[in-house]
């Protein structure tokens, strides 16, 4: 299933399965521009940048968004498989890293919280 942090679709299933349900998740930075949409909002809002840099989230707000959409991917979907394209050595070592962390809690409430103030 197609991973949009900005449509409910993923919930909404393990909701009505009323139990733990392992999927394949793919695009998670691709689709629906949600890579593009967060890197922006990052630029434009000085108060979410600040929340960011409190979660870990620091550097070029393009990184920031790569990473969060990684780790928001990882820990909504922990039972199952997250696929993402990498085109180069240095966005494998990436992404290899952000998957053998612990899952971040907080990731999947600030997306929540970016969904609800929209």
């Amino acid at each position: 299933i197609a991973d949009d942090p900005f449509d409910p679709s993923l919930e909404d299933i393990k909701a009505a399965a009323q139990r733990e349900i392992a999927f394949i998740t793919h695009s998670v930075l691709g689709i629906h521009g949600a890579f593009e949409k967060l890197s922006q909002t990052f630029l434009r809002d000085t108060a979410l940048q600040s929340r960011l840099e409190q979660m870990g989230y620091s550097g070029p707000s393009s990184d920031a968004a790569a990473n969060l959409l990684l780790d928001r991917a990882f820990a909504v979907n922990n039972e199952g498989v997250v696929l993402a394209s990498m085109f180069s050595e240095a966005h494998l070592r990436n992404n290899v890293q952000r998957a053998s962390e612990p899952v971040v809690p907080a990731v999947p409430r600030f997306f929540d919280d970016l969904t609800h103030a929209a």
